[in-house]
């Protein structure tokens, strides 16, 4: 069976042309830097509500707080998601755990420390999807761990999927490795001699029942290459292709020479919902009474003003008009970047050459290639791209043996008017390793 090694950050955004990645302030930049109050990183995790129920529940499983985007976390919380709530725990230092439906587990630990930026995460996991994506641990004493009930998978900066289902754990790498170790039955502890390494695109499977024979050596713990079949579960797909967004954003921030704290400090604090301003209740005035008609007049209290996620300066596919633009019909700005590809992404193999083109689209409906001065990346082992757009698929040597591998093209523009960054990404490709050419292919001799 060939393995498909997937690559994070080359799974499709949305499409060759469909939606964009969410926005990041250009300027990002460490708050001394621009002359600014330098603002500590928040020591405590929040949570971020994609649907609700979402909930913290109580020793007998009832909810007892129901949360919102917002709320902080506590170390010892237990949190659970019904039928189609789903939520994600942003950190201090910018990793998340996303959390699927109809998940419970508990926040074992959750500490952080913004001075040496330290970071304890300790997760149990009873039932249930979470999908980890951290960003690389600062301190060699920095954990981060998730448990279930016979076994626990812990990492250094990587991203990985892991579902405790019908007393079975299911780890799934999806970027760098993952090391799985087997617990013990009796005493709940890590059994070292019985541990595994899954890698990107493999997954072991543990069952309760398993893991004493495992821990007596009498089984081996084994990682498999995953089947198409799980690596297009919806859950797996989603957290993929949600991973894209954020190291795309990495990207662009490196890109303008930041530096790893300023990049954590940038997507934690652009990521941080603004504090909503509490409604204040008008002052009571002698007037006389008003008529219904006069009254629905009256805008009401608790109307505030949108402002559009483009003013942040970075825009994706299906941003509006960027900070420091105008809506001046004479002078149309740029609205969102387009890459498309001069050739078919279908069958893709080692030695073609394939052009990219990226396409500014105007608020005012027209467009302006721009691909000479874009800046072009290709992510995962499948080529390079040249600054003219070029693509030339190679397998990387790491992964030539297993035959294929996929990845993706991102680019990138700048607004030399404003510092509005723009960026987009192609959908997921395969690169096929190419076959060998026999006396019988050539026509026998």
């Amino acid at each position: 069976m060939k393995i498909f090694i997937v690559a994070l950050i080359a799974i499709a955004l949305i499409g060759l042309v469909g939606g964009g990645l969410y926005f990041v302030n250009h300027s990002a930049k460490p708050a001394a830097s621009r002359g600014e109050t330098a603002v500590a990183p928040a020591q405590k995790p929040w949570i971020e509500v994609i649907s609700p129920p979402v909930s913290i529940i109580g020793a007998d499983s009832m909810p007892i707080k129901a949360l919102a985007t917002g709320d902080e976390l506590q170390s010892g919380a237990v949190i659970k998601t019904e039928t189609g709530g789903r939520a994600t725990v942003h950190f201090p230092d910018a990793s998340l755990l996303r959390i699927d439906s109809e998940t419970t587990f508990t926040l074992k630990a959750a500490e952080y420390d913004g001075k040496n930026q330290k970071l304890i995460v300790k997760i149990a996991l009873a039932a249930g999807r979470l999908w980890s994506k951290i960003f690389a641990l600062a301190t060699p004493d920095s954990v981060w761990e998730v448990q279930t009930s016979n076994a626990v998978a812990t990492v250094r900066g990587t991203a990985f999927g892991m579902e405790y289902k019908n007393k079975t754990s299911l780890v799934i790498g999806s970027e760098n490795k993952v090391a799985v170790g087997i617990l013990d039955p009796a005493t709940k502890k890590i059994i070292k001699e019985a541990a595994a390494v899954v890698s990107p695109d493999t997954f072991v499977s543990i069952k309760d029942a398993d893991a004493l024979p495992i821990a007596e050596g009498k089984k081996a713990l084994a990682p498999e290459p995953a089947p198409a079949a799980l690596l297009k579960q919806n859950w797996i797909e989603r957290n993929k292709t949600d991973d894209v967004k954020i190291d795309a954003t990495v990207h662009v921030l490196q890109s303008q020479g930041l530096e790893e704290t300023a990049v954590r400090e940038t997507i934690t604090k652009e990521s941080k919902p603004a504090p909503q301003p509490q409604s204040q209740p008008r002052p009571q005035r002698e007037t006389q009474p008003q008529s219904p008609a006069t009254k629905s007049q009256r805008p009401p209290d608790s109307e505030t003003k949108t402002i559009p996620s483009s003013e942040h300066g970075l825009s994706g596919d299906g941003g509006s008009t960027p900070a420091g633009g105008t809506n001046d019909e004479a002078k149309p700005v740029p609205k969102t970047l387009k890459i498309t590809a001069k050739g078919s992404l279908e069958a893709v193999t080692e030695g073609d050459a394939i052009p990219f083109a990226a396409t500014l689209v105007m608020n005012d409906g027209s467009t302006r290639i721009i691909t000479t001065e874009a800046q072009w990346r290709v992510v995962g082992p499948i080529g390079s791209i040249a600054p003219s757009g070029i693509f030339s698929a190679q397998l990387d040597p790491l992964v030539a043996e297993e035959g294929t591998a996929s990845g993706s093209v991102v680019a990138s523009w700048t607004d030399p008017r404003n510092g509005a960054v723009f960026f987009n990404s192609t959908a997921i490709f395969a690169v096929n390793a190419a076959v060998p050419q026999t006396p019988l292919d050539i026509g026998g001799q």
